[in-house]
């Protein structure tokens, strides 16, 4: 990863060390440099935190998988998670596919889902796979064409537990949509839960014998899907896309690129479907940071990731802000302003 988020500063008379206190020059020297440290990096530009890549519907075509990888790495060195998700041809092929992974991505896990094509096996993992600060996965068996009420009641109790300002990939191979005769049962109860969810990002496969329009496109907060013939058009309040087609390619997408990056207003994540020698960027989604609460007139304009170091600060009365209660974190810090933020510390 190239980004880590800063933790909680210890503030005085607040956290104390194992004997039940800390140094007032102990506190006030960590203070200073981790202050000093988010001051600078406020003006930063935008810092990559993850690279994740996906593709689906692979059908034995293992060399198609082989020399996508292949230009993939010819731009994109790290890749943190590869998700694959289903319709390998057998759990052998799925294992396979997991070993080109990791010849061509020698440090990249790899995450396999479920597809109708492939058998019952402990290969397929489901549940919340993986979370760290920056992102986390979460995979739904749907093979059998439908979403079960378990998965989705978990699924539901995970998203409470993570905060919504962390990007949730849930990965599926059957879609939510409706399209050509195809639907996933249950489809109706996992929207209801997922439109709670504004960080949430859903992945499906399964449609690319069907050619469906949907692929290559990534759906957001606004878009509307239907998930039964019929059916009346639902809003959708989270991100919706494919993983591609690794075999056929569909609308030019053979797999995808997500790049998660940190800026000022949070998380923005960059897709990228590719085909076998082309790249297509085709949209990019920001996701909002909700963490510390602070009072400036401008706090929605402090950078995630400096908020907790930010509210140390106030709270030690160390940083108060300007008269007229804005903290201007975009703008320069002064020569003078930095004397009085040293001058408060020693």
């Amino acid at each position: 990863m190239f980004y880590r988020k800063w933790g909680r500063l210890p503030v005085p008379g607040r956290d104390a060390g194992v004997n039940g206190s800390m140094s007032r020059a102990g506190v006030k020297s960590t203070i200073l440099i981790s202050i000093l440290l988010a001051l600078l990096l406020l003006l930063s530009p935008a810092a990559l935190a993850a690279n994740l890549g996906f593709t689906s519907d692979i059908h034995g075509s293992t060399d198609n998988l082989s020399s996508w990888l292949e230009k993939l790495k010819d731009d994109v060195t790290i890749l943190d998670h590869m998700i694959l998700g289903g319709d390998y041809e057998g759990a052998a092929v799925a294992q396979q596919c997991a070993g080109i992974v990791q010849s061509i991505y020698q440090d990249t896990s790899c995450i396999l889902v479920r597809g109708n094509h492939d058998p019952i096996s402990p290969i397929f993992e489901t549940g919340l796979i993986y979370e760290d600060d920056e992102y986390a996965v979460y995979v739904m068996d749907s093979a059998g064409f439908s979403f079960a009420d378990t998965e989705i009641n978990d699924l539901a109790a995970k998203l409470k537990q993570i905060k919504a300002s962390k990007p949730v990939f849930v990965a599926s191979h059957c879609p939510i949509h409706y399209f050509s005769g195809r639907y996933t049962s249950n489809a109706d109860a996992l929207l209801k839960v997922l439109n709670q969810h504004e960080n949430v990002v859903f992945l499906w496969g399964h449609n690319h014998t069907v050619k469906d329009p949907y692929y290559g496109k990534v759906l957001v907060k606004g878009d509307k899907i239907i998930t039964a013939s019929g059916g009346a058009e639902q809003a959708i309040s989270f991100t919706y896309l494919s993983y591609g087609a690794m075999r056929d390619g569909n609308n030019g997408a053979n797999g995808l690129l997500a790049s998660l990056g940190k800026n000022l207003n949070g998380t923005q994540i960059d897709f990228d479907y590719r085909e076998q020698a082309a790249a297509m960027t085709v949209r990019a989604v920001k996701l909002p940071e909700t963490d510390t609460e602070l009072n400036f007139t401008d706090s929605e304009q402090i950078a995630s990731w400096a908020r907790s170091s930010v509210a140390a600060a106030v709270d030690s009365r160390i940083l108060t802000g300007y008269p007229d209660r804005s903290f201007q974190p975009q703008g320069k810090l002064t020569r003078a302003e930095a004397a009085t933020i040293i001058a408060g510390l020693l």
